[in-house]
């Protein structure tokens, strides 16, 4: 079993292969960067004021919505909650999941990331999710002005 600590646990190394593996699986996942032994990658949509975040973790995988560098977490939750009742249904999650103060509409699938039979799995749930609230933003506050 697999215990949570306040931490990445997930060794950098691990990680590193587990990027690297996700953008031979999703070559489309190479426009946001080489594998770097980090457990979040950014898919920025500057012209949207946020980015798509996908991370890993040593029992999770996860897909959230946050501010770009320097952005305020408030003033894209509010411009979210202004669309919430269109994301909602897409991404299929609320708009705040319990303890996160800037994190959106986080989706999160859980499994072992040290097990590499994980990782297609992972990747996939990464890949999809992410691209799908892509979409759904610029569906919807890619109609409004970003100021």
């Amino acid at each position: 079993m697999v215990t949570r600590g306040p931490y990445n646990d997930l060794k950098t190394d691990v990680i590193k292969r587990f990027w690297q593996h996700m953008i031979r699986r999703h070559k489309g996942e190479m426009v946001y960067g080489l594998a770097q032994p980090v457990g979040a990658r950014w898919h920025a949509l500057p012209e949207l004021g946020c980015c798509v975040s996908i991370t890993t973790g040593i029992d999770f995988v996860r897909v959230f919505i946050r501010t770009i560098e320097g952005g305020k977490a408030a003033k894209l939750r509010e411009r979210l909650a202004h669309w919430q009742d269109e994301l909602i249904p897409i991404l299929d999650v609320p708009l705040k999941s319990p303890g996160e103060s800037d994190k959106f509409f986080s989706s999160r699938l859980d499994l072992d990331m040290n097990v590499e039979d994980n990782w297609d799995r992972a990747a996939d749930f990464l890949w999809e999710t992410s691209q799908r609230y892509e979409k759904a933003l610029r569906e919807t506050l890619g109609g409004e002005s970003s100021t």
